[in-house]
């Protein structure tokens, strides 16, 4: 059986939890694969830039998703830079 509730490791030793800068996402960064550099990404950095060119004259997230085979959602997330934000 796997330990949980108050006899999992974290609520036995919450010091060696590592939070907020003491964790490694935060101090290797570089470390993080975005974009392309991910494994599953569907889109590459120009796919990304004439997303978001094309909804700056109009286009909709549903025609950009269907072309570009993702969803108007994922569509919605670049435009806002909520997804792809490290694309200038």
């Amino acid at each position: 059986m796997r330990a949980h509730g108050n006899a999992h490791w974290t609520r036995l030793t919450p010091e060696r939890v590592l939070r907020g800068e003491a964790h490694w996402m935060r101090r290797m960064p570089e470390r993080i694969a975005r974009g392309v550099g991910h494994g599953c990404a569907k889109l590459t950095d120009d796919i990304v830039r004439a997303i978001r060119e094309a909804r700056t004259h109009g286009a909709t997230l549903e025609k950009l998703g269907d072309q570009y085979g993702v969803t108007k959602t994922q569509v919605s997330r670049i435009v806002r830079r909520t997804s792809w934000a490290h694309i200038a």
